[in-house]
């Protein structure tokens, strides 16, 4: 039992290392022959999706605005109350 615990920590010690190297030997490889991809995905770089679009074309575009005769607009002027700020506080610093 002991054997077979050593035997997959050994394992998976050696497949993190050995994932590990391609990564590195991989982004080396891209940095010297100049691909200008360092360290992304090479399937990624420089791909377009063929994805369709979910909407129409027109949603979401600018709509003309028309102001309808007969509209009234209201304009409103309210009151500003100022209160007058506190001068003279005395503060105390705590113990």
């Amino acid at each position: 039992m002991g054997t077979l615990i050593i035997l997959l920590v050994i394992i998976f010690i050696g497949y993190t290392l050995y994932s590990r190297w391609v990564s590195l030997r991989n982004s080396f490889r891209d940095i010297l022959s100049g691909n200008g991809n360092y360290g992304g995905n090479d399937n990624t770089a420089g791909t377009q999706t063929n994805r369709k679009r979910r909407s129409a074309n027109t949603e979401g575009e600018y709509a003309e605005f028309e102001e309808l005769p007969g509209t009234i607009t209201v304009e409103t002027q309210e009151q500003i109350v100022t209160e007058e700020q506190v001068v003279d506080a005395e503060y105390e610093d705590l113990p």
